[in-house]
């Protein structure tokens, strides 16, 4: 549509213009051939040229409209789904500006390679990274005498500041794209949880799952693998079996009394929630 509706004020005498006020020729050339004399077959035969791969012998006006009205919009296309997703969001179209730019963030720009240790995580996060800890290798080689555990703790307080000045920013911009992570700009000032908060929440997921992997995968030294598996599905299952049925189970299986037995449950039950019951049932299918 984008392309379409340039094609059409150029046909209507108003065609669209770069920053320098100059008229796209290869907008021209293809409204000049739409306004001559044309067949149905003759327009048929265009648009399924413009939809196919160029060719040496492509006529000019074809390699204009295709151009403009393919190559031009699809290359910026993922910037502009990007923003759009982003203002969905409520976040900021254009971050890394506002940070470079804005007055509030000021006190963010005075450690030139901190700052651009948090422009570095917050594009990563907006283009799909789970961990904002994970900094490219490049990134910290460029500053000497700066290791990848004192890049991590710089990013941290970079975020921790980051969230100080500006709980709004920070929930919009870094909150909503971690995974598992739900908080609305309307409650960022309140319900917003600091970076040190979420990383060590990830970190007790990341072991509880690498735990319960090792149960169910069951190593030469576990003789009980197929009764993990079994408990755990029963603790993962949409309906729980009953409690003191269950106790009663673990206690036969696992050879030990109802107060070891109630211990031991409430322990892969507090695994079983750090791992995610969604996460768990799959791993026991």
């Amino acid at each position: 549509m984008s392309g379409y509706n340039r094609l059409s004020k150029a046909q209507a005498g108003a065609p669209p213009r770069t920053s320098k006020g100059e008229s796209i020729r290869e907008i021209e050339i293809a409204a000049h051939w739409l306004a001559m004399p044309l067949s149905s077959e003759a327009i048929h035969t265009a648009a399924r040229q413009i939809r196919q791969r160029p060719t040496p012998h492509d006529p000019q006006h074809i390699r204009a409209a295709r151009a403009q009205l393919v190559f031009y919009e699809l290359r910026s296309l993922e910037a502009k789904v990007a923003r759009a997703d982003a203002q969905a969001r409520g976040a900021s179209a254009q971050p890394i500006r506002d940070l470079k730019t804005a007055v509030w963030a000021a006190p963010l720009r005075t450690d030139s390679y901190a700052f651009e240790l948090l422009l570095d995580t917050i594009q990563r996060l907006r283009h799909g990274a789970r961990d904002p800890l994970d900094i490219p290798t490049d990134l910290i080689d460029r500053a000497p005498n700066v290791g990848r555990s004192h890049a991590q703790r710089m990013v941290r307080s970079m975020l921790e500041e980051l969230r100080r000045l500006h709980p709004g920013f920070y929930c919009a911009n870094v909150i909503t794209y971690l995974p598992m992570t739900e908080v609305s700009s309307e409650d960022a000032q309140i319900t917003a949880p600091a970076p040190e908060e979420l990383l060590i929440s990830r970190e007790d997921t990341q072991l509880a799952r690498q735990t319960l992997t090792l149960l169910i995968a069951g190593q030469p030294t576990l003789r009980s693998k197929e009764h993990y598996r079994n408990l755990l599905r029963g603790i993962s299952a949409t309906v729980p079996p009953d409690g003191s049925q269950l106790l009663t189970w673990v206690t036969r299986m696992f050879g030990i009394d109802k107060h070891a037995a109630e211990s031991f449950v409430r322990k892969l039950i507090h695994l079983a929630c750090l791992a995610g019951l969604d996460w768990l049932a799959k791993q026991c299918v």
